[in-house]
């Protein structure tokens, strides 16, 4: 896998990941606070307590973590399986001929 690819696909699952928290945590309070579901209330709600910004930043927070992992996955696979492979060609092609 392209290592530029493996990186953005490990921030999209942090950010996925990430936004399971904001969600659970918004429908949570709107359950608490027993009104429907609408623009200017989200908005109300999220104005009216500092905590729910905080949970809101956790899928940025997850995303950008999760890519330095993929940044961190990838120079492993770049090093170590790279020279690996490369040991393992020269190994076969001096055993071939």
């Amino acid at each position: 896998m392209n290592s530029n690819r493996r990186i953005l696909l490990y921030g999209i699952y942090g950010f996925l990941l990430g936004m399971v928290f904001p969600i659970t945590s918004t429908a949570l309070r709107f359950r608490e606070l027993g009104t429907q579901f609408s623009a200017k209330m989200l908005v109300a709600v999220h104005l009216s307590e500092p905590l729910m910004l905080i949970i809101d930043l956790t899928s940025v927070v997850l995303a950008v973590s999760f890519s330095l992992v993929g940044i961190q996955t990838s120079r492993f696979f770049q090093t170590s399986l790279g020279r690996h492979v490369q040991e393992r060609r020269r190994c076969c092609q001096n055993w071939g001929g």
